[in-house]
């Protein structure tokens, strides 16, 4: 009894999940009657499942390829509402998740009789194979040739990059997020690593420097998320950090021991806020929780489905049958009803390859985030005070504005272009379209800019429509992007 692993996994690698991990192994009794391979499959150190196979028939090996059981312990981990720290992890101990470490166990079975008719024997464990790990990802079959997952995994030495294919530019805007992950075999703690945030001012100068600790010390986990947007800074921060005075800001993380960066850095530039501006996330293809702005009106529809049937008219059985009036030989037995909707953007053609895994997505959702309000200042008896931009409102065209969602006791952050307003303060009354706050602002200059309350992001899914994707390129033009979609809700009715 002798099995040998002919191609073993690389020990501590980290395997992308939709792509071929593959062992083959080979055995002295391969010739045996009823002879199979077994392979015990073990994740996290518990064994999960065995599977077995027949040799091949001319030169008797035995062929694994395990990625597709493995898949049925990944799992994307994404959340739908802010994160409390900037770093923090990516998966769950328990399965499924989205990263874990792996092994497999290998024996043999056959029938000692010469008929081949006797009991089957099992001999477990004859050859182990190296320890790895999975990731959930997918590999573009071109690319996987060259793909060398130690690129993403964080050490102390080392520069890592993320798992994502976004550019490493990124416009972003006051209510948006943004994440990166990545991979480690280290122990995440409070102590060792830091989220470091540079912002730069208009005249790309240097003006601070944040750091931002993980919340715990995380054992078992291998995938990491950086929450980086400014939604989630400012959140984090219970402050305006990101603001009108900065024009663009970095991320990356720090390894505190050796003072060494070990990732690479991503850039967000920051962007006034503008109309028509919808924001979606999705997993992409190495399973990071993605997020991209699609700048063009949206336009919705609903489609309904109505099942009717007849039915008697109401009849009166007196002494003369009498039709009651309104009577209705036709009704309704169910409605159903899914909104639909499209809308366009331009890409420049850095993300237009980005783009496409949007469309390409298992899971993707509609962002509902905290919606930016203009305002002015104006001077009261020597206070500063917040007037708000809500048009509608004011000449009573709809219930649902903005000003309508604010009330005393609600936290908002401002946005002035006077930096001396910016930060997160609470709302003490309000006046029609104008707002008292805890701030002590007084005789200070007029401003303007953007508020929006402190409140969680909130996701609808949504079923990208895959049937095409309708790109447009035109020569010296952005590329022209099309989306459907459909809310994966049905609307709720009157049964």
């Amino acid at each position: 009894m002798a099995i040998t692993i002919l191609n073993n996994l690389t020990s501590g690698y980290f395997y992308p999940s939709a792509n071929p991990i593959s062992v083959s192994v080979d055995s002295n009794n391969s010739g045996k009657c009823n002879f199979r391979y077994v392979c015990d499959i073990w994740i996290n150190g518990n064994k999960v499942t065995t599977i077995k196979m027949f040799p091949d028939p001319t030169t008797g090996r035995g062929f694994f390829e395990i990625s597709r059981i493995l898949q049925d312990y990944v799992e994307t981990l994404y959340r739908g509402t802010n994160y409390t720290n900037l770093l923090d992890a990516a998966q769950t101990v328990a399965l499924p998740t989205s990263a874990f470490s792996f092994q497999l166990k290998f024996g043999e079975e056959y029938d000692l009789s010469t008929n081949c008719d006797g009991q089957i024997l099992q001999y477990l464990n004859l050859a182990t194979s190296n320890s790895a790990y999975v990731f959930e990802s997918a590999v573009e079959f071109t690319d996987y040739p060259h793909f060398n997952s130690n690129n993403f995994v964080v050490g102390t030495n080392s520069t890592a990059t993320f798992l994502t294919n976004s550019p490493r530019q990124i416009d972003i805007t006051y209510n948006d997020g943004f994440y990166l992950d990545f991979l480690t075999k280290l122990t995440i703690n409070v102590a060792d690593w830091r989220v470091d945030i540079k912002t730069f001012d208009q005249s790309n100068i240097q003006t601070a420097t944040w750091s931002y600790a993980a919340s715990k010390t995380h054992t078992g986990i291998y995938r990491f998320r950086i929450a980086c947007g400014p939604l989630d800074i400012n959140s984090v921060a219970n402050d305006t950090i990101i603001n009108p005075g900065v024009k663009y800001y970095t991320v990356n993380l720090r390894h505190v021991p050796t003072a060494n960066p070990v990732t690479e850095v991503v850039t967000f530039n920051i962007k006034e806020p503008t109309t028509f501006r919808h924001r979606f996330g999705f997993v992409g293809q190495p399973a990071g929780h993605e997020s991209f702005t699609f700048f063009h009106r949206l336009r919705k529809s609903i489609d309904i489905e109505k099942v009717t049937y007849n039915k008697p008219f109401d009849l009166s059985y007196g002494s003369t049958p009498q039709y009651n009036i309104g009577g209705r030989g036709g009704d309704i037995f169910a409605i159903s009803a899914t909104e639909r909707a499209t809308i366009t953007t331009f890409v420049k053609e850095d993300f237009s390859k980005y783009l496409t895994e949007l469309y390409l997505s298992k899971n993707a959702w509609f962002l509902l985030r905290p919606e930016l309000i203009p305002f002015r200042s104006i001077n009261d008896s020597g206070v500063n005070k917040l007037v708000i931009y809500d048009f509608d409102n004011a000449v009573g065209l709809a219930k649902d504005t903005p000003i309508n969602k604010l009330a005393p006791g609600d936290f908002i952050y401002v946005y002035g272009d006077n930096s001396l307003y910016n930060g997160r303060f609470q709302i003490t009354n309000k006046s029609g379209d104008i707002l008292t706050t805890s701030a002590t602002w007084s005789a200070l200059a007029s401003t303007c800019g953007w508020i929006h309350k402190s409140t969680s992001w909130r996701a609808l899914p949504i079923i990208v429509d895959v049937a095409s994707i309708e790109i447009q390129q035109r020569l010296g033009r952005p590329i022209q992007y099309a989306l459907d979609f459909n809310f994966a809700n049905t609307k709720i009715l009157l049964k």
